[in-house]
């Protein structure tokens, strides 16, 4: 699992494409600066910046869409004011471009080049993860956890003290792992609407997510979806007002607690732990947090379902640089390929130098022992991480252990 849109903004700069040395001519307003010191162009000399731009459609006309001052824009927006055509850069309504704050000047080419990068920037990663998945030292869906397996008896409620209750949960501490609440369950003895439920992180004043539900149960359990991530840093708090409701939460502890030794404990699972918590703060801000009263007879008729799964985001814009060689041998054989084959069939100078057999001659080499294709192989074998703090579960490649064997 891996999240496209993040990796692509965070290895925009990895690699970069050389600048058109005509400055009369097109420029490119993008990806010419190389955090690495790799260009894509140095690949193969037919990746050069006026093939490129034969090979892209033509873009005369294509005009998006006016500039309106009664749109709410986002980043990566594009938009035409006087036939100039501008990017969104900062998210807003009604900045008028020109307006280096919100906008800067975009060419179509600009776009192209970039989107036909990051799509085999992506493959690139794709692959690697593929080969770890084939080799069985990479795994995807790890856990789907509900808190409290049943639900609790409708005649055991729990008298309100007219306190902000809820659970706290604290997710697993290690890279690779992604913690997802998937459903908030709610069980009272009587219908409410709405309960205002709020989720807040440790270290950040406002609430995070929000949920009004409208709970129509009438003592029993009643789920509603969400898709609430949980960062492997800090401790996340669900909660509510009990002044704002009337009727009583129903206790699913009593039922389901586990005990050990005479001692009594909150369900937890492999990658989370959650107690639940009241405090006389008020709910509008976070609040001290050491205010809080963490309790084991009652969960206050709150109960979550979890989704754990291996995510490797972090994992790889923490540590881009291994992948450059990768990526930079991925691009290559994509564009190459794209002149090959010149999908959009456009007639150009460069038409009478293409060989199709030569380029995948490039790509594929002699029997698969040379070439691009056999060069990205390679790349994607040789890429190794620090992986300090990843669990075993999403990389069980990971051998630190002695290892005892017998001499014989």
């Amino acid at each position: 699992m891996y999240n496209a849109s993040t990796l692509k903004t965070n290895l925009l700069s990895l690699i970069g494409w050389r600048q058109n040395l005509d400055p009369a001519g097109t420029q490119l307003l993008k990806m010419t600066t190389s955090d690495s010191g790799m260009f894509f162009n140095d690949e193969h000399p037919l990746l050069n910046f006026d093939m490129l731009f034969s090979l892209a459609q033509d873009f005369t006309n294509i005009t998006p869409t006016t500039w309106s001052g009664a749109t709410a824009y986002v980043v990566g927006d594009l938009v035409t004011k006087t036939s100039i055509i501008y990017e969104c850069v900062s998210a807003h309504e009604n900045q008028t471009p020109p307006n280096a704050t919100y906008w800067r000047v975009m060419n179509l080419f600009s776009v192209w080049i970039q989107n036909q990068t990051m799509g085999s920037a992506i493959r690139a990663v794709q692959k690697w993860i593929g080969k770890k998945t084939d080799l069985g030292t990479s795994r995807n869906l790890l856990e789907r956890s509900t808190l409290f397996t049943q639900t609790g008896n409708v005649s055991d409620t729990h008298t309100s003290e007219n306190k902000v209750v809820g659970l706290e949960i604290l997710p697993a501490r290690f890279k690779g792992l992604k913690v997802k609440i998937i459903s908030v369950g709610t069980q009272f003895d009587a219908n409410e609407n709405p309960v205002a439920l709020k989720l807040f992180k440790s270290g950040t004043l406002t609430a995070n997510q929000t949920l009004n539900v409208n709970y129509a149960g009438a003592g029993s359990v009643q789920w509603d979806t969400v898709d609430w991530e949980l960062d492997p840093e800090g401790s996340y708090l669900l909660c509510y007002d009990e002044v704002a409701i009337t009727a009583s939460a129903i206790n699913g502890v009593k039922d389901y607690t586990r005990y050990w030794q005479g001692l009594q404990y909150f369900p937890s699972g492999r990658y989370f732990q959650a107690t639940a918590f009241n405090t006389g703060e008020s709910i509008s801000a976070l609040w001290d947090l050491s205010t809080n009263i963490y309790t084991l007879s009652t969960n206050y008729g709150l109960n979550l379902k979890l989704w754990v799964g291996c995510d490797y985001t972090d994992l790889i814009s923490e540590q881009k640089d291994q992948f450059k060689t990768a990526i930079s041998k991925q691009v290559a054989i994509d564009m190459l390929q794209l002149i090959g084959n010149n999908p959009s069939a456009i007639p150009n100078r460069f038409a009478n130098i293409v060989d199709w057999d030569k380029i995948q001659y490039i790509v594929n080499g002699e029997r698969s022992q040379s070439g691009l294709m056999k060069e990205l192989n390679d790349a994607i074998e040789s890429i190794q991480f620090d992986m300090t703090d990843i669990d075993p579960v999403c990389l069980p490649c990971r051998r630190r252990a002695v290892q005892i064997d017998v001499i014989g």
